[in-house]
Formats: structure tokens, C-alpha cells, sequence
């Protein structure tokens, strides 16, 4: 039988394993390898074998995609800016947003002032655009770019709102000849403005007459003879979250706000500091008949404000609301530091650190013009504290009126240098007439102990009470001071 031996011999060239395969059977039949590598590719191959692998594919993507994710049929390589947006691109007009427009590298480079998509080259020609719009346009709000604009005097007849981009300390505005920068009248015209500063008013910076309403917020009204005058029949003022500062009426009353007439002043989140004026510092406000007026305050501040008659306030025939925590600080008059109330009621305030020669906190007066007002002077969940004058450093009560505290309300740690340290009650005027405090269980401090010095009561006929807590007395210069008599 015949037998086949296969011999392996290794060989070794160039570092390759070589077999090789010998035919040692005896017949005579030449052994052919069948193996073979028929087909057709021609793929280049780079392995060790003796194959060739051509790569047939051919890549022609040079450089990445350039995008256009936002659509707007420019993209990041066209110079596209912000491509996720497509409001902005090279083609667009650059307008007051506080944004780069047209990708210039420039932010609010083209005008001044932006009114529903069209630039104008002063806020006076924007304003002029809004006050008189194409029939059957309602006008948007002014954007306005930064910077201080002057404008003209502008007459407020219709809907006028302006929007600064940035914010009050970037954004001023300034009336040309120092006159009267918007006046809101009646008949349908209103006012907003957001973000500016007002400044430069010789007299008022604003004015509201009639039914004219005007809103302000984030914003600040300094700098001017008075801040914000309302003259009213059912006049509407909304001030939120701003500063009314350094106005100074020298020649007459309200050096912040000055309001007359019927009116509602609703005031949140904002601060009157260091104005003056000859009566009320911060805000004089009067209503002469029935109704009163009304002012409403949400976490509001008044501070440092000068008068010679109630610094931070003058109210005549006026209801006063305050929400929240709403002060009275730092206030210095003659009389009334912190506030002179004629015919009006006071709700919530916190009135502390005044100082003044008579009513230090509060002096409750009569202004003659306001005699026949119904109003009854009253003083509910107010907190008269560490004021000081020399007579009556938390409470004057004078000109034959009457005030009444309620038991929520609280007169301590006020100081005169003479007399009156919680209270000073003046003499009668006339005959029969006694200017009168009823003390409602007011907190003047601990029974027996004088909390106020030198003492909580002093009426003028060299009287002294010592108030307690809880204690509801009438005290005036007829009596002295007596328990309430309950009607």
C-alpha cells in the first residue's frame, strides 16, 4: 500500500513563516493546490498576506459642514452670529434691544430709539410717531437705547409707553429747556415708562391732570424742582420700584410728589430720599372736599427727606394705607419730621429716628383751608419710635384737633429735650376748644414707667401722665387725661 509523507520544512525570509509543501508518495501524480484566489476585487491590502485589497471608495468632503440651524438662510460661515436664532444675521436691521442685530460686532449702533421695527433718529420724532399713529394703528413701546436723550416738552393724549434697553442708571431722560419733560392730560392719555432716569426739571419733571394715568417703574426721578405733580379729578399714579431722590422744591410744597385734586397713588417697592420742599419732603398731598384721596403703600421707604413742615409727609384730608413694612426715617423739619397729618388717616407705618422742634414723629395740625373736611384724624397699627424734638418728640397735637390711636399702635422711646417725650398737647386756640389725644389702649410703655422721656404725656397746663400698656385715655387740656368715656 502505497503511503504519502508530507515533510514540513520552516523556513524563515524576511520574518515570514514560509510552508512549503512536498510530494514524497511515490506515484507519479503532481499534487496541485487548489486553492485559488479568483476574485476580482481590487481592493489594496495592507496585512501581511500576499493578497492585494484595492479601496474602490472615494471620499471628496474636504472641510465640515457649514450649519444654518436656525433656518434664516444664513449660515455660521456667511457670518451668522448667533445661528440659533433667526432674527439675527448680517441682513436684518440693528435695532434698540441691547442686542447685535446684524452681526457687526456693534450693539444699538443704528438710532437712538426703536418704535414696531422702525428706527428713528431722536425720541422726539419717535415720540411724535406714537402719539400719532397711521389710522387703525395701535402704537408698541418705544425702545430706547441708551444713553441720555433730550426731549421736548411732549403733551400725553393717548397711549405713550417707552422701555429703556439697559436700565435707569444707563438710560436718562431730560427735558430740552428744563421745563415739564411729559405731561399726561385727560381724556384717555397714559404713560409708562420703565428703566430711565428723569432729571433736570427746573419745576416738575412730570405732571398728571384730570384722568390721566402715568406708571413708573424701575426707574429713578431725581434731580428736578419736583418730582411728579398730579393734579386730578380721578387721576391714577402706579410707582413701582423706583427712587425718587434729590428733588428740591425751594419756593412750595412737595419736593418728591406733589398731588392735589382726587387722585389714587398706589406706591410699591420704591424709596423717597433726601428731598425737600417747604411742606412735605417726600409727598404733600391734599384733597379740599369729600372724598379724601387715597395713597396706598406697599414696602416703601422714606428717608432723610427735609421740610419745614413734614418732612417725609403732608397729608390733608387723605387716607393712607401701608402694606407690608413702609418707614418713615431720618425725616428733620420744624414741625413734623416724619409726618404733619391735617384731617387724615394713617394705617401701618412705621414712623422712627425723625427729628424736629415740635413732633418729632407725627404732628397732627389744622390747615384753615381744610376746616370743614369730615375726615376724623386717626392713627391705627402705626409705630411711633426713638423720634426726638424738643417738645413733643413722637406726637404733637395741636390747632384745637383731635387724633385717636388704637390699641395695634405704639408710642415709645421717642425724646424731647422740654416736654412731651411720647406726646405734647397744645392749648386751646380758643375759648371751649381743646386740641385732644385719645390714646385707644395704644403700647406707650410699661405701666407706671415713663418709656418716652421725660415722660410719656404732657399737656400744656404743665400737666404729666405716665401711659401704660393697654390704657385707653382722653387727654386734652380741659381734663387732663381721662379715661375714655365708651359712647
Amino acid at each position: 500500500m502505497n503511503r504519502s509523507i508530507v515533510s514540513l520544512a520552516l523556513l524563515f525570509a524576511g520574518g515570514c513563516i514560509v510552508v512549503e509543501e512536498k510530494d514524497t508518495d511515490t506515484d507519479v501524480t503532481t499534487d496541485v493546490d487548489g486553492d485559488a484566489d479568483t476574485d476580482a476585487d481590487s481592493d489594496a491590502d495592507s496585512d501581511t498576506d500576499t493578497d492585494t485589497d484595492t479601496d474602490t471608495d472615494t471620499d471628496t468632503d474636504t472641510a465640515p459642514p457649514d450649519p444654518d440651524d436656525d433656518g434664516d438662510g444664513v449660515t455660521v460661515g456667511d457670518g451668522d452670529c448667533d445661528d440659533a436664532n433667526p432674527d439675527i444675521n448680517p441682513g436684518v436691521l440693528e435695532i434698540c434691544d441691547a442686542i447685535d442685530n446684524n452681526c457687526d460686532a456693534l450693539i444699538d449702533d443704528a438710532a437712538p430709539v426703536t418704535l414696531d421695527g422702525t428706527n428713528y433718529a431722536s425720541l422726539d420724532e419717535a415720540i411724535t410717531a406714537a402719539l400719532a399713529p397711521a389710522t387703525g394703528v395701535t402704537p408698541g413701546t418705544l425702545e430706547v437705547c441708551a444713553g441720555e436723550h433730550t426731549v421736548t416738552s411732549a403733551r400725553v393724549t393717548s397711549a405713550l409707553s417707552l422701555h429703556a434697553v439697559t436700565d435707569r442708571d444707563g438710560t436718562t431722560l431730560r427735558e430740552a429747556a428744563g421745563t415739564v419733560l411729559f405731561s399726561v392730560r385727560g381724556g384717555g392719555g397714559s404713560l409708562v415708562l420703565d428703566g430711565f432716569t428723569v432729571t433736570g426739571s427746573v419745576a416738575e419733571a412730570l405732571s398728571v391732570e384730570d384722568d390721566g394715568v402715568l406708571t413708573i417703574s424701575n426707574s429713578r426721578i431725581s434731580g428736578n424742582g419736583t418730582g411728579i405733580f398730579v393734579d386730578g379729578l380721578t387721576a391714577i399714579v402706579n410707582i413701582d420700584g423706583t427712587d425718587i431722590e434729590d428733588n428740591v422744591n425751594g419756593n412750595g410744597d412737595g419736593g418728591g410728589i406733589f398731588a392735589t385734586g382726587q387722585y389714587e397713588l398706589t406706591i410699591t417697592g420704591s424709596n423717597f430720599n433726601r428731598n425737600s420742599a417747604e411742606s412735605g419732603g417726600g409727598i404733600y398731598a391734599e384733597k379740599f372736599f369729600a372724598p379724601p384721596s387715597l395713597i396706598t403703600l406697599t414696602d416703601t421707604h422714606f428717608d432723610l427727606n427735609v421740610a419745614e413742615q413734614g418732612a417725609g409727609l403732608t397729608l390733608k384730608n387723605v387716607v393712607l394705607t401701608a402694606d407690608g413694612v413702609s418707614s418713615v426715617t431720618g425725616g428733620v423739619a420744624t414741625v413734623g419730621g416724619g409726618l404733619a397729618v391735617h384731617r387724615s388717616q394713617v394705617t401701618g407705618l412705621v414712623i422712627s429716628g425723625n427729628d424736629a422742634e415740635r413732633g418729632g414723629g407725627v404732628a397732627v395740625l389744622l390747615d384753615g383751608a381744610f376746616a370743614t373736611a369730615e375726615l376724623a384724624t386717626t392713627l391705627s397699627s402705626v409705630v411711633i419710635d426713638s423720634n426726638t424734638a424738643v417738645n413733643g418728640a413722637g406726637l404733637l397735637v395741636a390747632d384745637d384737633e383731635t387724633v385717636t390711636l388704637d390699641a395695634a399702635s405704639a408710642v415709645t422711646l421717642n425724646t424731647a429735650s422740654e416736654h412731651g417725650g411720647g406726646a405734647f398737647i397744645a392749648a386751646g386756640t380758643i375759648p371751649a376748644s381743646f386740641s385732644t389725644l385719645i390714646t385707644g389702649g395704644a403700647n406707650f410703655g410699661e405701666v407706671g414707667v415713663n418709656d418716652n422721656a421725660p415722660e410719656d404725656i404732657y399737656i400744656s397746663d404743665e400737666l404729666f401722665y405716665t401711659v401704660g400698656l393697654g390704657e385707653d385715655l382722653t387727654c386734652n387740656d380741659s381734663v387732663g387725661c381721662l379715661p375714655t368715656e365708651i359712647p
